[in-house]
């Protein structure tokens, strides 16, 4: 059960940290120093299950939204549009006869 626990501290206490928790989820991110509000948040992230699956599935919704191959791929495409429709690239393919 320790290791349980431990890994699950470890993934929880990022986003208690650093806020995360609060777009999706009840648990209140603690003021930067204070101990006893990590502890808290902690606490009830290993002793609340629903709260552990609701955390899991915004983390993993989280990553689909922002990380997943078929949205980095958009991205890049939207990059190198955004690269080629710039005035001195558009004159260099109309030079070249590409456009």
């Amino acid at each position: 059960m320790l290791r349980v626990g431990a890994a699950l501290a470890v993934v929880l206490l990022p986003l208690v940290v650093f806020g995360y928790l609060r777009l999706r989820n009840p648990l209140p991110a603690p003021v930067a120093g204070d101990a006893d509000a990590l502890a808290a948040a902690l606490r009830r992230g290993l002793d609340d299950a629903d709260l552990r699956a609701r955390v899991g599935e915004a983390g993993r919704q989280r990553v689909v939204e922002r990380w997943s191959w078929r949205h980095c791929a958009q991205l890049t495409v939207d990059q190198y549009r955004e690269v080629l429709a710039m005035p001195h690239n558009i004159d260099k393919l109309r030079r070249n006869g590409r456009i």
